[in-house]
């Protein structure tokens, strides 16, 4: 008898463990990232170009701007790489956009955000929401924008939008301003299941969670949101620290593991004029 206890609790430690491996469980080994399974926003020839920071300290290894969104560092190779979107979900009315900023002698960046619709003929138009600018830290580093501090109504459900930032090298003169392509979000509400996972999980459970999303695909600003969130309060962490690892790997955003994490941008009070 004793020998059978032993057979069924190592049974049961095995039943255990292999659970804790599956996507969705909070205890799943990996941070990976599902890419959204809705229809994504289609790409205009009036896009955004991402320019380089023309002010920037050029010993630097990463010298541009980098939204952390999916797949930012990767250069479209063909044709059909070059007509795709950055597009990705958030479950939040107010999602945080986090983006590495590199050094440079440029004071203030600003940051445009921007609903994406069709007007009565069907053609595209841009509906701005926001223009704000925001004083630049001293340091290279990764930036939060936390649209809750804009003063803006909540993110509409079921809306595209779009958001860029740029360095500010000179307000005056663009052409040495650094810039981002225009990155589209979209808040969408979650299936009940997925609701109630998050409502009932702890928070070292989210990061795990967000990632994987529901059938709309995975949350990207809430995923790297609550992660980044832990790290702060528990910086140390090495289970956090190999999270941010897997997170980062799994949307081509290596690259910025080891850059740190500033306190840093607040909202200048009033819109900026439009150039």
């Amino acid at each position: 008898m004793v020998k059978l206890k032993s057979v069924c609790s190592v049974a049961a430690i095995l039943a255990i463990a292999l659970s804790s491996e599956l996507p969705g469980n909070p205890g799943f080994s990996e941070t990976t990232y599902e890419p959204p399974k809705r229809p994504a926003p289609q790409r205009t020839s009036s896009g955004i170009v991402r320019k380089p920071v023309g002010c920037t300290d050029t010993t630097q290894e990463i010298k541009q701007i980098v939204p952390l969104i999916p797949n930012y560092l990767h250069i479209p190779e063909s044709v059909e790489e070059n007509g795709k979107v950055y597009y990705d979900l958030t479950v939040s009315e107010y999602p945080t956009l986090w983006v590495y900023l590199p050094k440079s002698n440029a004071q203030m960046g600003e940051l445009v955000l921007r609903i994406f619709t069709k007007d009565e003929q069907g053609r595209n138009i841009d509906k701005s929401v926001l223009r704000r600018q925001f004083p630049l830290p001293n340091q290279a580093g990764i930036v939060s924008l936390d649209l809750a501090d804009a003063g803006i109504e909540p993110l509409t459900l079921n809306t595209f939008y779009w958001w860029s930032v740029t360095v500010l090298c000179d307000e005056f003169n663009r052409s040495e301003n650094g810039q981002t392509e225009k990155i589209f979000l979209e808040r969408v509400t979650p299936n009940t299941t997925f609701e109630e996972q998050i409502a009932n999980a702890p928070e070292t459970a989210l990061p795990k969670l967000y990632p994987q999303g529901d059938k709309n695909g995975g949350f990207w600003y809430d995923a790297i949101s609550s992660l980044i969130d832990l790290r702060q309060l528990q910086p140390n962490d090495p289970d956090l620290e190999s999270q941010w690892q897997d997170l980062l790997e799994s949307v081509g955003l290596l690259e910025l593991a080891e850059q740190p994490l500033l306190d840093c941008c607040e909202f200048e009070q009033q819109d900026t004029p439009q150039p």
